[in-house]
C-alpha cells in the first residue's frame, strides 16, 4: 500500500542525486506535483493515489510472493510512463 510514497522517494532522491543537487533540499517535482501541474485537481490526485493504492493492496493480501514482486515492478513501469507521458505533455 505504500508503493507510490516509497518509489516517489526512491525516484526523487535518485533524481537529485543525478542533478548535482542535495537529495535533502525540497522541490516541487514529486509525483504528485507532476500530476497537479498536468491539470488534476488536488482532489483528483488524491483519488489516483487511493485507487492505485487499494489495488496494490489487495494484490498483497492475495498474491503469493512473486506476485507480490510483479505488482511491485508493474507498479514502478507505470510510475516512469506516467512520468514520460507527462514530460512529454509538458514539453520537458
Amino acid at each position: 500500500m505504500l508503493g507510490i510514497p516509497i518509489l516517489d522517494a526512491l525516484w526523487t532522491i535518485g533524481r537529485r542525486i543525478l542533478n548535482g543537487k542535495s537529495p535533502f533540499k525540497g522541490d516541487f517535482e514529486h509525483f504528485h506535483h507532476e500530476l497537479m501541474r498536468a491539470g488534476l485537481s488536488q482532489r483528483q490526485v488524491n483519488l489516483v493515489y487511493y485507487a492505485i493504492s487499494l489495488g496494490f493492496g489487495v494484490a498483497a493480501l492475495q498474491l503469493e510472493s512473486l506476485g507480490k514482486l510483479i505488482a511491485i515492478v508493474v507498479l514502478f513501469v507505470v510510475m516512469v510512463g506516467v512520468r514520460g507521458w507527462l514530460g512529454v505533455r509538458a514539453g520537458r
